[in-house]
């Protein structure tokens, strides 16, 4: 019986070859150069027709314009129209990435400095309120300290002792003054008519009527009010008679009344006087007695 002829037997490797990615390489030089034929070198057979393969042709592996997508080998390997492999290398080149990054990179630096200038104007808007705020909390801070630390009043009267005064009981004590001259007026006719002062004196324009007459005049008292002070009586009924060709028809009872208490009054009322600011009630008193003379 004859020998059975031997045969070789083919294991395939379950690991792979160090030279895949070799042998990858070399698949798409092989598809580069039998896609793109040298036109320089003649060909053997040139009236030599290709048969016609059986084989079905592979579908167009032209990739549609849209959105970038990731490049992989199977694309690489799929591909055989040259235009299609050489924009598969382009864009392996990053070209169209680097536009794009690019793009995005001015953008994002042209955003940086648009907030970075907001940053800016949002810190000088706060720093403006800050110093506000510090103004007015300085302001409220010296209220209050003014407030605090406001010292009492003191208000001398001649006819009351001296007293402390805040400005609330202060205005009650005028209050009381104002009723306290009214009550003056209705029963002596005396009627202070305007008060002014200046540093250290005391001006008072008094009105003094038994009708139906009636005499204007200045008392004019130190501020001090001390028991020795000195009033100074300037006769003003007088004024009327220095211009009494320029007063209008409404003044003639004015002079008329200035003419009459210059003939009956005493002689030292129609002139400037000093005395005691103790002896104030009897000049009231003489002033009063000089007109009733007129009965």
């Amino acid at each position: 019986m004859p020998p059975k002829p031997r045969t070789k037997s083919v294991t395939k490797s379950n690991q792979k070859s160090p030279e895949n990615s070799r042998r990858v390489s070399s698949r798409i030089s092989e598809r580069v150069s039998a896609v793109e034929p040298d036109d320089d070198t003649p060909s053997a057979t040139p009236n030599k027709k290709k048969p016609a393969s059986n084989t079905p042709s592979r579908p167009s592996s032209k990739r549609a314009k849209g959105p970038i997508s990731i490049i992989t080998e199977q694309d690489i390997l799929t591909t055989t129209d040259s235009e299609d492999l050489i924009e598969l290398i382009n864009d392996l080149t990053n070209t169209k990435q680097d536009e794009i990054f690019t793009k995005y990179q001015t953008k994002m630096q042209s955003q940086l400095e648009n907030d970075h200038m907001l940053i800016q104007e949002l810190q000088l808007e706060l720093r403006r309120k800050n110093d506000t705020i510090d103004k007015l909390l300085d302001e409220i801070s010296q209220l209050k300290q003014s407030q605090s630390g406001e010292a009492e009043l003191t208000f001398e009267s001649p006819i009351r002792k001296r007293q402390p005064m805040n400005d609330i009981t202060l205005t009650k004590e005028l209050e009381n003054i104002s009723i306290t001259l009214d009550m003056i007026e209705l029963l002596a006719g005396v009627r202070v008519v305007n008060f002014q002062e200046d540093d250290s004196m005391l001006y008072f324009d008094v009105k003094q009527s038994s009708p139906p007459l009636f005499i204007t005049y200045q008392l004019i008292i130190s501020k001090e009010f001390e028991a020795t002070a000195q009033v100074n009586y300037v006769p003003t009924f007088l004024d009327a008679l220095e211009n009494e060709f320029d007063h209008g028809d409404d003044e003639v009872d004015i002079v008329e009344n200035a003419r009459f208490l210059k003939r009956i009054l005493p002689d030292y009322l129609c002139e400037k006087l000093l005395f005691p600011i103790d002896t104030l009630a009897q000049f009231y008193s003489k002033v009063g007695r000089a007109l009733h003379k007129k009965k």
